[in-house]
């Protein structure tokens, strides 16, 4: 091998090892930053004929896996989707109580029967009567409340689909614009290897709002799809609309025909309805969820209970209950009545106005009922309306001569119909045990989200750490291939210390 060619490979070293220390330097210093991944110089022989002639750098590139990837980013939108969920859950079962709780709704109806249930040893007593008109009273307060905070945390959720929206919209410009990016330093030539760190964050990102898929195109495009197959970001970025409306008792979102909730829709294409496209895994699937499935449908529990207790007091000649005059069509069986008669849709948003009629405001209206006084003959102390309350509203039939009440319907609740909105309560026919299983159900609906939480958490940890084995920054690795470079170029350096000194002899023979 002659000098210059010795010399050649050694310059070529010195500078590869260069480049190389720049690289592991950049990974050390970028080991917190989130979203950088570990970089490698490739490198390549050069070889003239059969004769090595050093080496050459290639490009920076990332150490990365798309299968991993794809893979966090998905569990990445399940776990935002069931922590969204489960906050919000979480706050229903403080509104509702545990079953254990002496706060809870089932624990106030308890009192309120039990009050009935002393009424009826002495129904004479005054101060009995006065403690039945003050559970009921406290019975329709709870549901009130309950009901008027359930549409807050309905609304709630409005604004954070707004919020989501914008998010979202975000994401899909940074995306589209690195993108420009990355095909322009490309052609040029140049690495792009920290442009994609940064847009593949921003996808990352993406995924925590909605679950989507990734393509990259021949000019090393990112494109972005939802599962649905609705594209995103192509050669431009999509943006969504949403027009955030304060929501009522009566709000329901529907694609067609259109509910009163309007849909989120693409820029540029009003008309154009892509909510269904949008739901699924992700935060605004769990937000759409809540605010077109989970809260109308314990609000429509709620309506259930509340109006199958006025229609079976009313029944039992005692119309204890009654909402907002005017608020709801009169019986057909009793035109005069203020409870709403007992059809699907008829009584939404009962819960929320249920109160305990006017005429309790003379306690002697529980031992009577709407009759006001004994009947012709009776004894003048009687227990029997108080008894009929007892066995025909609160019990499990609905008259003396066995007839069984149905059970509490489970289907078409809420405003819309087409929803079809649908409660997996157990069948039940009694108010108390009704309410019972509302709140037993509601603790455990908020229970299993967190259980599918902590496994999707544990499976996302898991994807994760072994995407940062691969991709990550590991100090000790660098420290050591540190090492290794340093030799490296000192190796380098004496070969041409060693060349110089051979040549400096060289010329001194020649002298």
């Amino acid at each position: 091998m002659s000098l210059d060619l010795s010399i050649a490979n050694a310059l070529s070293g010195l500078k590869v090892v260069q480049r190389s220390i720049d690289t592991v330097s950049q990974n050390i210093s970028n080991a917190q930053t989130p979203g950088y991944t570990r970089k490698t110089l490739a490198q390549s022989a050069v070889v003239i004929g059969q004769t090595g002639a050093g080496v050459q750098v290639g490009e920076l590139q990332r150490v990365v896996d798309a299968s991993l990837q794809a893979d966090l980013r998905r569990r990445t939108g399940a776990l935002a989707g069931q922590e969204i969920k489960e906050a919000y859950l979480q706050r229903v079962e403080e509104l509702q109580g545990r079953p254990e709780d002496e706060q809870s709704l089932a624990s106030t109806y308890g009192k309120f029967q039990d009050a009935f249930d002393k009424l009826s040893t002495s129904p004479e007593s005054v101060s009995y009567q006065q403690e039945v008109v003050s559970q009921a009273t406290s019975l329709t307060e709870q549901l009130r409340s309950m009901s008027g905070q359930m549409l807050t945390l309905r609304n709630q959720t409005q604004v954070e689909i707004g919020a989501s929206v914008e998010a979202i919209n975000g994401n899909l410009r940074r995306i589209a614009d690195l993108n420009d990016q990355i095909v322009a330093v490309g052609q040029r030539g140049e690495s792009t290897a920290h442009l994609e760190d940064q847009r593949d964050q921003s996808v990352l990102e993406l995924s925590k709002y909605m679950d989507i898929q990734t393509v990259r195109s021949n000019d090393q495009r990112v494109i972005i799809t939802t599962r649905s197959g609705l594209t995103l970001v192509d050669r431009s970025a999509q943006q969504l609309e949403f027009t955030q409306t304060t929501l009522d008792d009566n709000s329901y979102y529907n694609a067609s025909p259109p509910g009163n909730i309007p849909g989120i829709t693409l820029k540029g294409a009003p008309g154009r309805d892509v909510t269904s496209a949008l739901a699924g895994d992700g935060k605004l699937g769990a937000l759409l969820e809540l605010r077109d499935r989970t809260f109308p449908t314990l609000q429509g529990q709620l309506d259930e209970f509340a109006q199958k207790m006025a229609m079976r007091f009313e029944a039992a000649g005692m119309t204890l209950f009654t909402g907002a005059p005017g608020s709801y069509p009169a019986q057909p069986t009793n035109p005069g009545s203020p409870v709403p008669a007992d059809i699907p849709g008829n009584y939404v948003g009962f819960a929320a106005q249920i109160s305990v009629n006017l005429a309790a405001a003379n306690p002697d209206f529980v031992r009577y009922g709407d009759a006001g006084a004994p009947a012709a003959g009776a004894p003048a102390v009687t227990n029997q309306r108080i008894l009929n309350v007892l066995n025909y509203a609160m019990g499990d039939t609905a008259n003396a001569a066995g007839l069984q009440h149905a059970t509490f319907r489970s289907g078409a609740l809420g405003p819309n119909a087409l929803a079809n909105l649908s409660s997996d309560l157990p069948q039940v026919a009694s108010l108390g045990s009704f309410v019972q299983t509302l709140v037993a159900r509601q603790g455990q609906m908020r229970a299993d989200v967190t259980a599918d939480k902590t496994r999707t958490e544990e499976l996302k940890n898991a994807v994760e750490t072994r995407s940062n084995d691969l991709s990550g920054v590991n100090l000790d690795t660098e420290m050591a291939q540190l090492t290794i470079l340093q030799r490296s170029y000192s190796a380098s350096a004496q070969v041409l210390r060693t060349a110089q000194q051979m040549m400096d002899t060289l010329f001194s023979a020649v002298r």
